[in-house]
This record gives structure tokens, C-alpha cells and sequence, in this order.
């Protein structure tokens, strides 16, 4: 039988959906029997939408996604499918060097122990060797954990190769923190569309916060700074698709590309005016997301905060 795929036609811009759609992460995009509220929703669903299915009980491929046809999407398409990979591998990452102007390298954060132990993956530099930590040695780590600039001295306690090369390093009881955000920002995969006067731009939203976003379009569709746009999408909260339309200004385009992806272009977006409404919308879906990452590097923080351990401000 052949398998159904997903046909633009059907939905509508003020009707019920006829069946559910999916992204390619799974996410719930719309319901069946939800409304399709605007045309920027409807472009949304029809471009991002892999994988369909009806209380009917039958379930299919949108077309746009079939196997064959890989090789024809579009550049912002290729990202979308790898970033969705990459978020769902994401973790709280740190960077650590030898002191304050050695330098740094990436690691992420696997666990955490009940007596404030990290369990980190090791440090690889860019060429792919391993850097040399050693038992004992003092490290210099920094986060930006939600809206705070943290660093902290800590110990290597072990250096361990099997099964996989990771470290387990003591955690002292005093952070040093700094506020640098307003508003927490998370990374996400979230379809977008950009609505502008006169045509509607494909877009990926890959960082979030109630008060702007990164975003990644097409290099072809150029953005201007301080253009004024709508911005289109859908937010998933409790299992149910909350349709966003977001004014917002475009703050600026990112000089350095990834260089994967050159004809994908990334630009910084500030949301305006937001709707007491588009606010709180906003704000559930990241503290949904947030809650996440609370059992790694955000529960040592709680931890530490919960015992009434001292926090310094670093300058």
C-alpha cells in the first residue's frame, strides 16, 4: 500500500487540521482537529511537517521528507535536520583551562554525584587529540548557565580512559557569578516563518528567550538590520501547540557562518511588544525546557544554593 504523505491543500488556514503532524525531532506541531489560525502557521506546517497521522489510525510520510528527495532540500532544510540531531544531544557545556588566560576547551557535563563531583567528558582540541589532565591539577571552568556568567577553581580528582575518556572533578563550594542576561535563552529547534510585507521567509529558531532570537534562514533570503517582520511559530507546552505571531526587529546578521552550512545565514531578532499572552507563552515553554537540564550542571547549582553555600560576584 502506498504510504500517505502529507498534502499541502489540506490544510487550511481557519479549519480544523485533518490530521496531526509531526517534525522531524517527533515534536508535535499541530494536533488533528486543531485550527490553523494563520498563514504563516500553515506555511510553517507544510514546510516542517515529516510525518503524519489521523485518529483513523492511519500514519504517513510528508513528501517533502521522502528519502529520495534528500538530496534536494534546501540548504536551511540540511541544517534543520542536523541541528535537530545536535539539540538532542545537547547538555550544559563548560570550558576549562589552565588558568585564567591559558587555553580553553569544551566539555560537557555527564553527571553529578551527591557529594559535588562533576563527571565531564574529557578535552579534545580542534585537530581531535586529547589534552593531557592529570590527577591532582587545579583547572580554571566557566558556564553561561540561563543568565549567569559562572567560574570556579576546581581539583581533578580522577582521569579516567575506559570506557569512554571523561574526568571526575571536585566542585568547590563557592561559584563565582555574574548576571549577563535579562531573560534566560535556551537552545531549540523550533520552525519558524518570517513574515514581511509583501513575501514569507522559512526560518529555524535555534536559540530562544522571551526577549529575542537566533534564527536561521536561507543566505538567499538577506534580512536587513532593524527590519521590522512578524515572526510565525508554534510552542509546545503540556502536549498542546500554542500558535505564536511575534513582532520583532531584526537586531543584526552573525559575521561568522557555520561553516558546514555557507549558505545558511544567522541574524539576532528582538521581539516587540509582546502580549501578556506571547509572554507567558514564552516564558512556560523555556521554563519547560530549563527544567531539562536539572540533573546535570543545574542541579549542582541548586544543590549548592538549597545548602546556603556562598555565592562571590566576579568582575
Amino acid at each position: 500500500m502506498t504510504e500517505p504523505v502529507l498534502d499541502k491543500n489540506q490544510i487550511v488556514v481557519g479549519r480544523p487540521l485533518p490530521f496531526s503532524i509531526y517534525a522531524a525531532d517527533d515534536t508535535l506541531l499541530l494536533a488533528e482537529g486543531q485550527i490553523v489560525k494563520s498563514e504563516g502557521m500553515r506555511e510553517t506546517l507544510a514546510r516542517t511537517g515529516v510525518r503524519i497521522s489521523s485518529r483513523n489510525g492511519f500514519k504517513g510520510t510528508a513528501q517533502a521528507v521522502r528519502p529520495a528527495e534528500e538530496g534536494r532540500f534546501d540548504p536551511l532544510t540540511r541544517f534543520t535536520n542536523e541541528h535537530v540531531k545536535a539539540a538532542e544531544r545537547w547538555r550544559p557545556s563548560l570550558r576549562m583551562s589552565r588558568d585564567d588566560a591559558g587555553e580553553s576547551f569544551a566539555v560537557r557535563v555527564l553527571a553529578v554525584t551527591e557529594r559535588n563531583t562533576l563527571i565531564l567528558t574529557a578535552p579534545m582540541r580542534s585537530e581531535g587529540s586529547w589534552v593531557t589532565v592529570i590527577e591532582g591539577q587545579p583547572w580554571v571552568f566557566r558556564t553561561l548557565y540561563h543568565t549567569t556568567a559562572m567560574r570556579f577553581q576546581a581539583q581533578i580528582l580522577k582521569s579516567v580512559f575506559e570506557p569512554f575518556p571523561h574526568l571526575h572533578v571536585v566542585v568547590p563550594a563557592t561559584i563565582e557569578r555574574r548576571a549577563v542576561r535579562k531573560a534566560a535563552r535556551v537552545v531549540v529547534t523550533v520552525p519558524a516563518t518570517l513574515l514581511l510585507t509583501t513575501v514569507a521567509i522559512p526560518a529555524l529558531i535555534v536559540d530562544l528567550s522571551t526577549g529575542g532570537a537566533r534564527i536561521a534562514v536561507n543566505a538567499s533570503d538577506a534580512l536587513m538590520e532593524k527590519q521590522s517582520l512578524r515572526c510565525a511559530l508554534s510552542l509546545l507546552i503540556l502536549e498542546r501547540n500554542f500558535p505564536l505571531e511575534l513582532r520583532a526587529t531584526v537586531v543584526a546578521r552573525e559575521t561568522q557562518s557555520d561553516p558546514n552550512h555557507p549558505d545558511v545565514a544567522f541574524y539576532r531578532l528582538q521581539f516587540e511588544e509582546l502580549t501578556d499572552r506571547d509572554a507567558l507563552t514564552l516564558h512556560a515553554y523555556l521554563n519547560g525546557v530549563l527544567a531539562m537540564d536539572m540533573d546535570s550542571f543545574g542541579r549542582l547549582v541548586a544543590l549548592n544554593d538549597a545548602a546556603g553555600v556562598g555565592a562571590m560576584s566576579c568582575g
